[in-house]
């Protein structure tokens, strides 16, 4: 698989990118910093090894003398078909188009500033509803509390507050993590399945927008090829 930049310089650049910027950030001892530079470096290799992997599987389907026949579908009507050459031949396309890769970037960049931007809205409300659960439940822990944060200094105060900041985290985090679990994307899209519906749209003279579901009735089999947001 040939890339404009060789594996092995942007496998090392990664790593350093991640040394040097976590150096600036956060001050990190000398045993921390080259964890995170090995653990870096172990899955750029990783993500190097899978997309070779993948593009080696597109290959051979798309070489395959006697591929399999797709019935391509739109709300349930047939709109044509593509063998499945033809289909691993798109999504290799959009595999290797670089303006996916830059619009998939964007959009995992936007996922990720969603979920900073629900942890530090999150975790103030949990620690407000776990107090206010608290005086629901045990009033006098919390009268005690507050008592405490009257009479202790700004010092114990400040330090009481960042004893409760990793557990409001936590229940923030795992509050998300029900949440993706339960279908919420953050803004999550998937840049490469939407060229590839794109492209089946075309193949098929469908310019109407929608999902596209490939089905293979003998093998039971069924794909599901999600339309632009």
């Amino acid at each position: 698989m040939k890339y404009c930049i060789k594996r092995k310089d942007w496998v090392t650049a990664a790593a350093a990118l991640a040394f040097t910027s976590t150096f600036i950030a956060f001050g990190l001892s000398m045993a921390e910093l080259a964890a995170v530079w090995v653990s870096s470096f172990v899955a750029a290799s990783a993500l190097d090894a899978w997309m070779d992997k993948r593009d080696a599987h597109l290959v051979k389907r798309m070489e395959d003398t006697a591929p399999a026949v797709w019935d391509v579908r739109m709300s349930g009507v047939s709109i044509g078909a593509v063998t499945d050459a033809q289909y691993a031949s798109m999504q290799r396309h959009a595999f290797h188009d670089k303006r996916n890769a830059a619009a998939q970037l964007l959009n995992m960049a936007h996922v990720l500033l969603t979920v900073l931007r629900a942890v530090f809205i999150g975790t103030p409300l949990t620690i407000f509803w776990l107090m206010v659960m608290l005086a629901l439940f045990k009033p006098q822990a919390l009268t005690d509390i507050v008592q405490g944060f009257h009479q202790a200094g700004a010092a114990a105060a400040g330090a009481c507050v960042l004893a409760l900041l990793p557990i409001g985290v936590s229940l923030t985090v795992t509050a998300l993590i029900f949440m993706s679990m339960w279908g919420f994307s953050f803004g999550y899209r998937n840049r490469y399945g939407e060229e590839v519906n794109r492209m089946l749209r075309r193949h098929c003279n469908m310019p109407a927008e929608g999902d596209v579901h490939l089905w293979q009735g003998d093998k039971g089999l069924c794909q599901t090829v999600r339309a632009p947001e």
